[in-house]
Order: C-alpha cells, then structure tokens, then sequence
C-alpha cells in the first residue's frame, strides 16, 4: 500500500465529503442472509454439475423459478433427471432467480475457494462479507460500475485509508466473468487463481479492505 495513495469505490446515493467511514458498519448483512439462503441449492448444484459435466448455467436457467416449464438443454439419464427435479425443488423454496441471483454464486465459490485453500492462506485472506472495495484507478471504478450499474444512481468516492485492519489486492478480471460453459470445478479453480493472487490478461486491480477510510471527493456515475 502506497503513502498517500487515493482509492476510488462505487457506492449507492450521495455520501459526505470529509467524513469518516468504518468497514464494520457497511457490511450488507441483507447480502451475507441471500447468501446463506442459497448455499443449500448452491452445494447441491456444484455436485450435480460435477457429476454430470453440466455447466453452471445450464443448471441455473433450467431452475430459474420464474420458469414454470423449463427446458433442458443437457442430456442425463433417468436418475440425473430425478436429481436435477429435486434440484429445482431446493431452488423454489429460496426462491432462486437466474437474472437476480446468479451473482450470489460468486460469493459462494468465493468462500468455498477460501476454505478449501491451505489454512495459513485462509486466515490470510480476508472475508468479503466484511471488507469493502476498491480500485487504484477511476476508470477501473468507472467499468467495474457500468458492469453492475442495475438499480443506480451511483456515486464515485475518491477516499484516504486512515487506518487499516486487513489489506489485499486481487484481479477482479478473474471473478467479473466465467465462461457458460463452466462446471462447478472451473469456477473453483479460477476463484483459486483469483485468491492465490494470479492475473489475467487484463488485470484490473481490486483492494479488499478493512479498516477506516476518508472520503475526499465524489462525482455521479454515468452510463
């Protein structure tokens, strides 16, 4: 972490120049309770993806609950059917949708990858339910705001780090997309990547961070 150096972070509504913010009390504990709810049906679908070399995706659209008829776009036998119906059992009651939901799936490998890494590398890496984040550069804030730009307005803040609890820095490149034809495996290995410090072709550099910072400026996001 360099002297002096200003970070820039997406957030929702107006913020207050000059004040100082604690990462313990911006934890989205309404996000970490999606999360949870969808564990269940997220393990169940890894395995199912595992066992039958289906995608992610394939397993996601096919249980969307939005969709009363669904079709698979996979082949199984009779009992891979007979897993894949209870599957869709699990994803009605917590209410799963693809478009809403898949990106709780994110955190979950995330986690997964963090647990199942060697143990002095997860007590090293910080929680992402208890960080915030963000980047070096406002044109990596800018796209990685455009990406997720779904219920604005946003607001850029450019802010100091006063003092800091936990500090790493990762790719979001590695975890901001995955190909639709990734098993549950292919997600794990890349979050690993992602958690082992890896980079991508193009790397845009994310700061997990704990701790307090100041908020300098801020500006409107616009897409």
């Amino acid at each position: 972490m360099k002297e002096n150096q200003r970070y820039f972070k997406v957030v929702k509504g107006l913020q207050t120049d000059g004040s100082i913010v604690s990462t313990l009390k911006c934890q989205n504990h309404s996000r970490y309770k999606k999360y949870k709810e969808l564990s269940k049906f997220f393990e169940f679908a890894c395995r199912f993806s595992n066992n039958y070399n289906v995608s992610m995706d394939s397993i996601f659209g096919y249980c969307d609950v939005n969709d009363e008829d669904p079709i698979s776009l996979f082949s199984i036998d009779e009992k891979g059917q007979e897993k894949l119906n209870n599957l869709r059992i699990i994803a009605k009651k917590c209410t799963f949708s693809y478009w809403n939901d898949s990106r709780f799936f994110i955190d979950f490998i995330l986690e997964k990858a963090r647990i199942e890494s060697h143990r002095l590398i997860w007590k090293r890496h910080p929680s992402r339910f208890k960080s915030s984040f963000f980047f070096e550069s406002i044109v990596d804030c800018v796209n990685y705001g455009i990406t997720f730009n779904q219920y604005g307005p946003f607001q850029i803040i450019e802010v100091e780090f006063i003092k800091t609890k936990r500090y790493k820095m990762f790719d979001n490149s590695l975890i901001a997309e995955f190909p639709s034809y990734y098993t549950a495996d292919e997600y794990l290995r890349q979050a690993k990547w992602f958690l082992n410090g890896e980079n991508s072709d193009n790397p845009v550099n994310e700061i997990v961070f704990q701790g307090k910072y100041k908020i300098i400026s801020q500006f409107p996001l616009t897409v």
